[in-house]
């Protein structure tokens, strides 16, 4: 279970509503739901906290973790953190000779090294896009010396990746995860890749209604994560399906018109 963290309506959830976020973790690991908290930039629009003026505040949301998990107990604190920047929003990501990707990957390195001091059995890993190993932007990155895809430094650096593998078919799941699913194989990290799905309203955007199971309904969406599941189930790598998100799977019905269930309300 990813559970956002962000501060919402004037409040910081994890100072503020400490006690609350407490109660409900609490209440997750007790029916054997692993529970990471999931960050962003710490600014509006997230994006912005991979800028190095701004770092200093993806910091701040990352540390607030670490202080929540020290101020709760044991059974009330994180598994995990997953980092949802998502830098190539920004327009410089498209710029010839950017740095974008090598500042992410050094803010990236940032976290695991506070976490690494802090003591905390915490893991760590970031939202990735499933072309970070095949896009032209992304396929020779070179840092600290070694050049390969953003994909292969971001699994070598942290402890798993969420891949946004966002598409309505579970042929271009399973072919767009291979090389992370590959690579992490190759690099001795087990159940280091999770499979994100789409299952949100995504009309009036600018994406396709090919990245989203909105259209299909659940009981066609369950079908492709079957496959997906007894394609990969026995692939050391493969960590599971993460589905975005809950809010739009209480409004996804079986089918679409006469005869569609809904989840009850």
């Amino acid at each position: 279970m990813y559970l956002g963290v962000a501060a919402y309506g004037g409040r910081d959830m994890l100072r503020d509503s400490r006690h609350q976020v407490a109660s409900f973790v609490r209440w997750a690991r007790g029916r054997g739901y692993h529970v990471q908290a999931v960050i962003a930039g710490g600014t509006n629009p997230p994006y912005l906290g991979v800028l190095p003026q701004y770092q200093h505040l993806a910091i701040g949301e990352f540390t607030k973790v670490l202080d929540y998990n020290r101020a709760v107990p044991d059974n009330a604190r994180f598994d995990g953190v997953n980092v949802d920047i998502e830098p190539y929003l920004l327009p410089e990501w498209k710029e010839p000779g950017t740095t974008l990707p090598t500042i992410w990957l050094d803010l990236l390195a940032k976290f695991v090294h506070l976490r690494d001091v802090s003591g905390q059995r915490l893991l760590v890993g970031p939202a990735i896009p499933f072309w970070f190993d095949s896009s032209d932007c992304c396929t020779a990155i070179t840092w600290h010396g070694k050049t390969a895809p953003l994909s292969d430094h971001a699994q070598d650096l942290t402890d798993y990746v969420a891949l946004m593998d966002y598409t309505e078919t579970a042929a271009g799941i399973i072919s767009r995860a291979e090389h992370e699913i590959a690579y992490a194989a190759a690099i001795g990290k087990p159940r280091s890749v999770v499979i994100g799905v789409e299952s949100k309203d995504l009309s009036g955007t600018s994406d396709p209604e090919t990245v989203t199971f909105y259209e299909e309904g659940r009981t066609y969406m369950e079908a492709e994560l079957d496959k997906v599941y007894s394609a990969l189930g026995g692939t050391p790598a493969f960590a599971g399906i993460a589905m975005h998100h809950y809010g739009g799977l209480l409004l996804l019905p079986s089918v679409w018109g006469e005869g569609g269930v809904y989840y009850p309300s």
